[in-house]
């Protein structure tokens, strides 16, 4: 008697279930901060989505902070995401708001953002601490490079 055993990659892939959910990074924005927000109680937010399926997503928006409606978006991320060991590996399509280099000078709707780019991927380093705080630690920039080193996001959800 034979038994086959058969292995795909998705079977294989690891899934943290504490990365599944909603995590935010926002700050208030200041009247005038962005030109086309002229009044106070608003805030700018990163936002991703982890599923169990390895699906995520990202979205920088503007939102109201009272009513949680969202006045534009600036960019939004789509695509998948693959663990190994402390690394985070995402394969994502991009869609940003024109003009790409002021993307608030005019309110975009999600739907009104464009594709930017295809297939991207980008890997750094996470880290989940008391499943509150979601920690990107990402790889040293070149000498000649203006980057953020590390973002926290808070869960949400």
């Amino acid at each position: 008697m034979f038994s086959f055993l058969s292995c795909s990659k998705d079977s294989d892939t690891k899934i943290d279930p504490n990365l599944i959910g909603l995590w935010e990074n926002s700050f208030e924005l200041g009247i005038g901060a962005i030109p086309s927000v002229q009044n106070e109680g608003f805030e700018h937010v990163a936002q991703y989505i982890f599923n169990v399926d390895r699906s995520f997503e990202r979205g920088s928006f503007i939102r109201n902070i009272d009513t949680g409606s969202i006045l534009a978006y600036s960019q939004r991320y789509l695509g998948t995401y693959e663990i190994d060991g402390n690394r985070l590996n995402l394969t994502f399509d991009y869609w940003g708001a024109e003009p790409l280099d002021d993307q608030y000078s005019g309110l975009k709707g999600i739907a009104e953002l464009v594709l930017v780019s295809e297939n991207e991927t980008w890997g750094f380093s996470y880290s989940i601490r008391e499943n509150k705080k979601l920690i990107f630690d990402y790889d040293p920039c070149g000498p000649l490079e203006n980057c953020v080193d590390k973002t926290t996001l808070f869960r949400i959800n």
